[in-house]
């Protein structure tokens, strides 16, 4: 399955990309817009289940997996870095959880004398 897809930008050409995208085979999930009419406006024409004015509410949408930035430079700008600061926070406690839950499954093997096919199994 295609990961699910947050557009940013109303213009023109989110218009076009928006049914692009659907054709082949993406799920667009959220729209960002610069006004909240904005963003309804074209949720409503293009039958995208989401939208808001605030950059944060489409990159944690648990369904968005993937972002396209259709903005001037700044704006685009602005919307990367917050993206790249998601992931590495993402991966960063990602790993932190994998780690820890080594650390969980030597302790109970430890402590019970099991192998880790009991403790995951």
């Amino acid at each position: 399955m295609l990961p699910g897809v947050g557009v940013f930008g109303t213009s023109l050409t989110a218009r076009v990309i928006i049914p692009l995208l659907k054709d082949e085979g993406f799920s667009v999930k959220a729209i960002w817009g610069r006004t909240q009419e904005e963003a309804e406006e074209l949720a409503k024409e293009m039958s995208v289940p989401f939208y808001t004015s605030r950059i944060d509410e489409v990159l944690l949408h648990q369904d968005v997996d993937l972002v396209c930035i259709n903005l001037p430079p700044p704006l685009t700008r602005q919307i990367a870095v917050k993206t790249l600061d998601q992931i590495f926070l993402l991966t960063e406690v990602s790993s932190r959880w994998e780690t820890e839950a080594e650390r969980l499954i030597d302790f109970l093997k430890a402590e019970q004398g099991l192998n880790s096919s009991h403790v995951l199994g």
